[in-house]
């Protein structure tokens, strides 16, 4: 019977898979077909990234609304802000996917033959630093490949590595590019001499004159598992940072850990009931508590804006665009001054659509990302002939959604549809314009002969 039953089972899971396949091709259009263009809303482009490690990244003009595809040189790491860019000089940056960063649990005959030994490393982060073999050819083959932070151009195909280190050392989910200046910024863990991780450091490398600074930054629960805005970015007047801290946990002194970044945690969880021989129950995750920060790289001085569950930078200037979920606010890195501050009433754009049954299919706030102070992306449903261009799809390899893209105000009024389907993926909107003559497919260098 136990043999029998995955040989019954495969040909639903077959038959399943393929209907959800050509529901999903039933939702595409030619290329050509007006239906399928994106609303011209300005200048800027809409960068849309495959929930699943790719090379590919999906570009949107908002200026004539064609859909384009760059493929790196490289696979990217699959976290929303793992990518930043293009600026408006075309650079874009990214973090290299990497199979370093995966730890399992003992299984149970490791655990018997290797004793208690076994789950101390498993207890331990798996940001810590593995020891490295006394053999040099031992070292050489079984040193872990290095986290690259690697620096593109959409006008030119050659990438190059920008930073490259230990798995352990990059926090390699955020990164954040500045709009104009060149300026790339991510975090680094810090290390004790047991080789543990004990907090952050925020580094900062100019790509115009290869200067390089950092700022340690102690121990802050960064926000990186979540969509709630950028977890770090430049505001427009590229001096300020701003990030997310959770302010709820407790530091108890154990092995730094940040929550989304972690593989079973400096104290993997006791068995619980219903857990069975495959591992430990993990624990639950408390309601965050999350407060915005801002860091001034001119002075170094990190400065709390007060407490909020969503921010997005807005364009010029040092203003965010601050959200609770309730309401909506202006909130300046400089002094931490507040204006602005509105109420987001029950059918407000700006809170998630909701499904046929009338519960909230997405987040509990539908902004996606915002173009001004007073002009933001939000999610609608989509209408019933929208469609996906073919080829683009195709190439990038994500499903549709029953979502659309519309772009709107604070309040409500002017709405403009800009994508007839959001596609199964992550969004972000850049400033940057593409060339007018961009290709609908920008191959990588290791590509052009093809």
């Amino acid at each position: 019977m136990s043999t029998r039953f995955p040989l019954v089972l495969f040909p639903v899971l077959l038959i399943a898979t393929a209907c959800a396949e050509f529901r999903a091709e039933r939702r595409t259009r030619p290329d050509d077909d007006p239906s399928v263009r994106a609303g011209a809303v300005g200048s800027g482009t809409l960068v849309c990234r495959s929930k699943l490690p790719s090379s590919r990244v999906g570009l949107v003009s908002l200026e004539d609304g064609a859909w384009h595809v760059l493929e790196l040189e490289q696979s990217a790491e699959s976290h929303p802000h793992s990518f930043a860019g293009p600026d408006t000089h075309g650079r874009y940056v990214y973090f290299t996917l990497s199979r370093e960063l995966v730890r399992t649990p003992p299984t149970l005959g490791e655990s018997l033959l290797l004793g208690p030994d076994a789950q101390r490393r498993y207890d331990e982060t798996w940001r810590s630093k593995r020891d490295r073999p006394k053999d040099p050819l031992e070292r050489k083959v079984f040193a872990p490949t290095p986290v690259r932070l690697v620096v593109g151009d959409i006008d030119h195909p050659n990438e190059r590595v920008l930073d490259e280190r230990d798995p352990a050392d990059q926090l390699e989910k955020l990164v954040a590019l500045s709009p104009t200046q060149g300026k790339v910024a991510w975090l680094v863990f810090d290390f004790d001499a047991t080789g543990l991780p004990q907090g952050l450091h925020l580094e900062l490398r100019d790509l115009d004159d290869e200067s390089k600074r950092s700022w340690p930054l102690g121990r802050p629960f960064v926000e990186v598992a979540e969509e709630r805005g950028p977890g770090l970015a430049w505001l427009g007047d590229e001096r300020h940072l701003i990030f997310l801290r959770d302010a709820a946990r407790v530091d108890h002194g154990e092995p730094f850990s940040l929550v989304g970044d972690w593989d079973g945690g400096p104290k993997s969880a006791p068995a619980e009931k219903g857990s069975d021989s495959r591992g430990p129950a993990y624990p639950t995750v408390e309601p965050k508590d999350l407060v915005l920060c801002a860091l001034d790289t001119e002075t170094g001085v990190v400065r709390d804006l007060g407490r909020c569950d969503f921010a997005w930078p807005i364009d010029g200037g040092d203003g965010v665009l601050a959200s609770d979920g309730r309401s909506t606010w202006i909130v300046h890195a400089a002094d931490g001054s507040i204006s602005d501050m509105r109420p987001i009433p029950e059918t407000s754009p700006l809170r998630s659509p909701k499904d046929a049954e009338g519960a909230e299919s997405l987040s509990w706030i539908g902004v996606v990302d915002v173009l001004a102070q007073d002009r933001v992306f939000t999610l609608d449903r989509a209408a019933k002939d929208a469609a996906l261009p073919r080829n683009w799809r195709a190439a990038m390899k994500v499903p549709p959604t029953s979502f659309g893209l519309v772009t709107t105000t604070r309040d409500g009024r002017e709405g403009q549809r800009v994508l007839p389907l959001v596609p199964c993926a992550y969004l972000d909107v850049v400033g940057a314009s593409l060339p007018r003559d961009y290709p609908w497919l920008r191959r990588a260098a290791k590509h052009d002969d093809d």
